[in-house]
């Protein structure tokens, strides 16, 4: 079970910190954000989750279908190693 920690940083920005193993579930989403640029997770009122990977020229990937913070996680990393990113 992999377990997300999240605390506030500045001005209530939810940082999350990862265990290990999260590389290992993920490896394309840790290697983005790693090398290659940002990723969020949110949810939009009513739809459920979004989520984005970023590089400083914008917006790279993006899934608004996930209903679970899992789904969302999964969309993302196919989503990133499906483009080859």
């Amino acid at each position: 079970t992999r377990k997300l920690k999240a605390s506030l940083v500045g001005r209530d920005v939810p940082i999350l910190t990862v265990s290990q193993d999260f590389d290992e579930a993920y490896p394309a989403v840790a290697r983005w954000i790693k090398t290659l640029g940002r990723i969020e997770i949110g949810i939009e009122e009513g739809q459920g989750f979004v989520v984005r990977a970023l590089s400083q020229e914008g917006l790279v990937f993006e899934d608004r279908r996930s209903q679970t913070l899992g789904e969302a996680l999964i969309a993302l990393e196919r989503g990133i190693a499906q483009a080859g990113l």
